[in-house]
């Protein structure tokens, strides 16, 4: 299924996509502004380009319910980082402690999107002047945040934080 920017939801899978090992990455940094739609538009073209998705979906409703999608369409289970995803340490031109972390984890208008290991796994880099940064990657089965080098299963997680 495939959505346009703009539309409240866009996931994008690919019948021969994603796999198991593919790593997960995350557009923009949480606290960002919402992309207009052309530009949402120029960063989904950048996406498609130069990583060639498995599976993508919206982070409008968090990186976990988009986490989810994936992982409900494509038949496989997810492992995030959460000390990976990049999060925005001001707000109303106010620092915030690094601690701080949003826990719905919304990067208002990003992607989360699934490609293949490839050597940028671990570097985090720009399209189109916004941050894509790896995130974590598709496992065979489970939904886990690992903090701290922890594993937490995301139904516990989302509970014990209130992350959608």
């Amino acid at each position: 299924m495939a959505g346009l920017p703009g539309e409240e939801a866009v996931l994008i899978v690919r019948e021969n996509g994603a796999r198991a090992g593919d790593t997960l990455y995350l557009t923009g940094t949480i606290g960002e502004r919402r992309p207009d739609d052309e530009a949402a538009g120029a960063l989904l073209r950048g996406i498609r380009q130069m990583f060639a998705p498995g599976a993508l979906a919206d982070t409008a409703g968090g990186i976990l319910s988009a986490a989810r999608e994936i992982a409900a369409h494509t038949g496989l289970g997810f492992r995030i980082i959460e000390e990976t995803i990049p999060v925005d340490n001001t707000r109303d031109g106010k620092s915030r402690s690094a601690g701080e972390r949003s826990h719905l984890y919304s990067t208002r208008g990003g992607y989360l999107f699934a490609s293949a290991r490839r050597h940028v796994a671990t570097m985090t880099i720009t399209i189109d002047g916004v941050r894509v940064t790896p995130v974590g990657e598709l496992v065979r089965t489970g939904q886990t945040i690992e903090r701290n080098g922890s594993a937490i299963d995301a139904e516990e997680y989302a509970a014990d934080t209130g992350a959608p």
